[in-house]
């Protein structure tokens, strides 16, 4: 009889154990299927108990830090190494939420710490591009104030003399010419930060068309050759049909703003050309000129928004500091690119290739 109970007990515990082996099997299906989707989460997470010990850390968090795992079992102190990071980390083990920005190669990262049962939850979320584009947004703001404020002073002096009587009557017209231009400069100036302001926001090309490029570059040669003239600039168009889908707007005033600048940065008795051909399907605009030219450490820069490598210049010419950036746009838009070439005192060259 007792060897019958025992027999039975130990069929029970076999079958308890076996059940128990499952729970364990499925647990640990559960924890793989847990860490193989933290471990492709973009996001870097890190779970660190009260002792300062680390329960659980993925592969983004490695990656972010430059660590080799396994780090499960170690302090914490052996991956942050940064005084703001671990008191911060202390302020979510004592039940308090927390939030930081951290910088580490070049990368931006939102910390993020949560208290969690006793525990504390680090969230590293990558925002190197919001980053970017928040220190972008604060600098163009900054440049359009200045740029506002330039000829916005200049007319309400001009305008101050003119009503307190302070200018004699043969400058009057002078007066009113400079107010004019001023203007003039400022509507130019608007205009081109509406546009940027447009092709920032544009997620897709605005109403595309089939547009011949070649059509658009004879147009923009003819509206410029007073003006290249007026230089003493021979303004030339090489162009055969090539047709893009695109927006002839914004194609057009791309080409504009090449042409226009090949003509005001250039010198009496030099050349401008604007050419545009089909290969390997691509259409390739090239605007050259025998101008001024660009020194080596501003070529990289002259494509950012009111970068102007003669600032004095650029005022008597009426340049506003947006033309190439708005080429940049526009080409971009149309998913082109922009390369630029040039040799101090021989002239530039901009290719566009769509």
């Amino acid at each position: 009889m007792k060897r019958k109970m025992l027999q039975a007990q130990l069929t029970a515990l076999r079958g308890d154990n076996a059940a128990l082996q499952a729970r364990l099997a499925a647990l640990q299906n559960d924890n793989d299927s847990i860490r193989a989707l933290l471990d492709h989460l973009r996001e870097g997470i890190v779970l660190v108990n009260r002792q300062g010990t680390i329960l659980l850390i993925n592969r983004s968090a490695l990656v972010i830090f430059g660590a080799q795992g396994p780090l499960e079992g170690k302090n914490v102190l052996e991956l942050f190494r940064d005084m703001e990071l671990t008191a911060l980390l202390h302020s979510a083990l004592a039940g308090r939420q927390a939030e930081a920005q951290h910088v580490r190669d070049g990368r931006t990262y939102q910390a993020l710490f949560s208290p969690a049962e006793g525990d504390a939850m680090v969230l590293f979320l990558d925002v190197t591009e919001k980053a970017r584009a928040e220190r972008m947004r604060r600098q163009f703001s900054a440049n359009v104030s200045h740029e506002l404020k330039t000829p916005l002073t200049g007319i309400l002096g001009y305008a101050e003399m003119l009503s307190n009587g302070m200018a004699r009557q043969e400058d009057t017209r002078e007066f009113a010419g400079k107010i004019q231009n001023e203007a003039g400069q400022l509507i130019r100036l608007i205009e081109d930060i509406i546009l940027l302001s447009q092709l920032d926001e544009a997620e897709a090309l605005p109403n595309p068309e089939p547009v011949d490029l070649g059509e658009v570059a004879a147009a923009v040669t003819e509206a410029l050759v007073a003006k290249a003239r007026e230089h003493g600039v021979e303004l030339a168009c090489s162009v055969s049909e090539a047709w893009v889908q695109g927006n002839r707007s914004l194609l057009y005033e791309m080409l504009y703003n090449l042409a226009d600048n090949a003509i005001k940065y250039n010198r009496p008795g030099g050349r401008a050309g604007i050419t545009v051909s089909q290969a390997e399907g691509r259409t390739v605009i090239e605007v050259a000129d025998t101008g001024i030219g660009i020194a080596p450490e501003h070529r990289d820069r002259v494509l950012e928004r009111f970068y102007r490598v003669d600032k004095s210049r650029s005022k008597k010419t009426g340049g506003t500091g947006l033309g190439l950036s708005i080429v940049k746009h526009i080409a971009a838009v149309h998913g082109g690119t922009v390369k630029l070439k040039s040799a101090l005192g021989r002239g530039t060259t901009v290719t566009v290739s769509l």
